[in-house]
């Protein structure tokens, strides 16, 4: 399915590549011929992040269960535990850290500061 929607040539051609798509989601049919292909696209999107979203809290709550049972083994004392969410690296975005600069810092302590003299 997004095979045929990434080598798409033309709006004909999307059109009828989102289709299946659009029936996996759970559109009829009829429904999807009377929709605009604003409404298929952004219908399909929503539902793939809510699909994606759903696999991250999944993969998270099966990684925590795993650490605990593989924590309450009592075959070894140090068992290797191999993260899940290391498997699925592509779900789960390495976040940057932010650094602060000093004068950012001072610009808060002061919106503080000034908020609590107000206060």
């Amino acid at each position: 399915m997004l095979k045929n929607i990434q080598e798409a040539d033309g709006i004909i051609e999307l059109i009828y590549a989102y289709e299946p798509l659009a029936y996996f989601f759970s559109i009829k049919p009829l429904e999807y011929w009377d929709m605009s292909f604003r409404d298929i696209y952004m219908y399909c999107e929503a539902q793939s992040l809510r699909k994606t979203e759903e696999m991250r809290k999944e993969i998270q709550v099966q990684e925590a269960m795993t650490n605990k049972l593989i924590g309450a083994s009592i075959v070894q004392k140090h068992p290797k535990v191999v993260s899940l969410m290391s498997m699925f690296e592509g779900l789960f975005p390495k976040e940057e850290e932010k650094v602060q600069s000093v004068e950012e810092q001072l610009r808060i302590l002061r919106g503080i500061m000034s908020a609590e003299a107000n206060g």
